[in-house]
């Protein structure tokens, strides 16, 4: 019969409580939102490809020589409005571009318009999308990301009346880690 090793055993709960921080990432990490960059490196595209695409659908595009990459865990829900996102990979070019990817409700809007405010009820303010270039769709995705990680409640308009946006806990951690692996796969996060 095997003998238990209390030091050995010791060891290794050290080990597993310094590295547990590791494989967590801050969710609350801060991004500096004036860098945009859609270039991606072998390592993060490695980094991406072993240890994030298993939560994503991944749907090739051959013509455009791109993988877009949605997360298996976002709502397609008719009823309510949505903001998905999509991580496009133009692997030919090493680039990458998080795509906006609003539901049916919000198909129709010719502008996106998100009114956020904060839990204290203080602080509040509004962002827009006019369904532009990747650089527009990069600063909108970036612009409620940083809401999503304040926990900002958050509204759309849909023809001319507000409607809660992201209501759900899952959907706003949903758009969270999308976001995130996206700034990894664009070395904007580390």
């Amino acid at each position: 019969m095997p003998k238990f090793n209390t030091v050995k055993a010791i060891l290794y709960f050290l080990m597993y409580l310094i590295c547990l921080p590791a494989c967590n990432m801050d969710k609350h990490k801060q991004v500096d939102s004036s860098t945009v960059r859609f270039q991606t490196t072998d390592s993060s595209v490695l980094f991406f490809k072993n240890l994030r695409q298993s939560y994503y659908d991944k749907e090739e595009n051959k013509v455009a020589k791109a993988d877009i990459y949605r997360n298996k865990d976002r709502s397609v829900a008719p009823d309510r409005p949505l903001i998905n996102l999509a991580i496009v990979h133009h692997w030919r070019n090493e680039k990458a571009y998080i795509m906006i990817e609003p539901n049916e409700l919000l198909i129709n809007e010719i502008r996106l318009e998100v009114r956020w405010q904060g839990t204290d009820n203080q602080a509040k303010g509004s962002y827009f999308y006019d369904f532009g270039d990747m650089e527009m769709q990069y600063e909108f995705a970036i612009k409620m990301y940083e809401s999503v990680q304040k926990d900002h409640i958050l509204q759309v308009k849909v023809d001319g009346n507000w409607l809660d946006l992201m209501t759900n806990k899952d959907e706003k951690e949903v758009f969270r880690k999308t976001m995130l692996d996206y700034l990894r796969l664009v070395n904007v996060v580390k």
